[in-house]
């Protein structure tokens, strides 16, 4: 009989993996001042990794001892980072971890620069940027080699930045190669400029923003390779499919918050989560949760297959619509109590609201009113 992803979960190599996450989690709130202030219960991107790595959990991620342990691993990381809900802070690891990690690693038999962050990225010491639109032949910039040097000139897609993240790795195209050329650039290097940008975080640590590069010059160590387009996109897939899973947690953590309320609530002697109506809508997001993390798990399970990419973008795409659904569904059933700042459905709302942000089909738009 074949193994399903169902079953992978509920065996003993999974309880084993998620006890190793739980103890991250301890030693994350092990860390926090003793009066537990609500923001430190958010870390930031580099944080996550170092906790990950403190219970060596950074290794068996990028190197698993199998398909089954590759699989139980992502699924588990993927639902530990969704439980801080910080999804900036949750799509910039998972980028390291999915996207960047096996370009550098590729790279780096040939490049002592590649070799160097990827040491650096495994010990959160150097963090990265996203790219958050695809980079390929629309790309607006271009480099040029001059001798041993590089100059590279235009804007950049929509980037996605902490203060926490040091440096961009761009892709540009390699004229008649399936190949695109990569190349690592220090975000405060002379001639990179952020445009405008977009806080997408309560503490303020992460934002969206434009970037331009006016004749920005690397020495040849900076040009870290070539990949070919097919392996980054492998990575990007992987991403995608991980933050299906992340926003499926999401959304299931915000469902039963809302159930949680309901059920206390009391109007005429009855429970609110008592009436038919509610009922009936709390049973059709729950079926849709139910079909959104099936699909996600089966497109996890695909990424050896010729679909992936085709699965990844539709279950990452119905897994951020499903959030959003059930975000404002729950807080309007919350009440108007649950409009204020400090509620955790309406944190809730925010944090979705952002993660539309992170999407590769969003609008730039918004950040025509965030110009510096």
């Amino acid at each position: 009989m074949k193994t399903t992803m169902h079953s992978l979960l509920s065996s003993e190599l999974s309880n084993s993996i998620a006890a190793l996450f739980t103890h991250a989690t301890e030693l994350h709130f092990q860390q926090q001042l003793p009066q537990h202030c609500p923001e430190m219960n958010s870390p930031d991107a580099r944080e996550l990794i170092q906790l990950l790595g403190e219970t060596g959990l950074v290794s068996a991620l990028v190197e698993p001892d199998s398909h089954q342990s590759r699989l139980l691993h992502q699924v588990h990381l993927a639902n530990w980072l969704a439980g801080f809900a910080a999804s900036a802070a949750t799509d910039l690891v998972l980028h390291q971890l999915c996207s960047i990690y096996p370009i550098l690693k590729q790279l780096s038999s040939t490049s002592p620069e590649a070799r160097a962050l990827t040491t650096q990225l495994l010990h959160a010491e150097k963090l990265t940027a996203r790219v958050i639109q695809p980079w390929g032949p629309a790309a607006k910039a271009d480099a040029l080699q001059t001798g041993n040097n590089w100059i590279i000139q235009g804007e950049l897609p929509l980037c996605l930045l902490g203060l926490d993240t040091e440096y961009l790795l761009i892709a540009l195209t390699k004229r008649d190669s399936q190949n695109l050329n990569i190349f690592a650039l220090p975000i405060n290097i002379a001639g990179l400029k952020i445009l405008a940008r977009a806080p997408v975080s309560t503490r303020g640590n992460y934002f969206i923003a434009r970037i331009s590069l006016t004749e920005v010059q690397l020495a040849q160590s900076q040009h870290l390779g070539s990949v070919d387009v097919g392996f980054i996109q492998q990575g990007r897939n992987t991403q995608l499919a991980l933050a299906a899973i992340a926003n499926n947690y999401t959304s299931e953590t915000t469902l039963i918050t809302s159930i949680d309320f309901l059920r206390k609530r009391v109007a005429n002697n009855v429970p609110l989560l008592k009436l038919d109506v509610l009922q009936q809508r709390l049973a059709a997001l729950r079926a849709e949760l139910s079909m959104a993390k099936a699909l996600a798990w089966s497109t996890l399970d695909a990424q050896a297959t010729d679909n992936f990419t085709q699965l990844a973008h539709a279950s990452y795409e119905n897994s951020r619509q499903l959030l959003q659904t059930i975000s404002t569904e729950c807080l309007h059933l919350g009440g108007i109590n649950h409009y204020r700042s400090d509620s955790e459905l309406a944190n809730a709302y925010q944090e979705a609201r952002w993660n539309t942000l992170f999407s590769e089909y969003t609008p730039t738009a918004v950040l025509a009113d965030y110009q510096e």
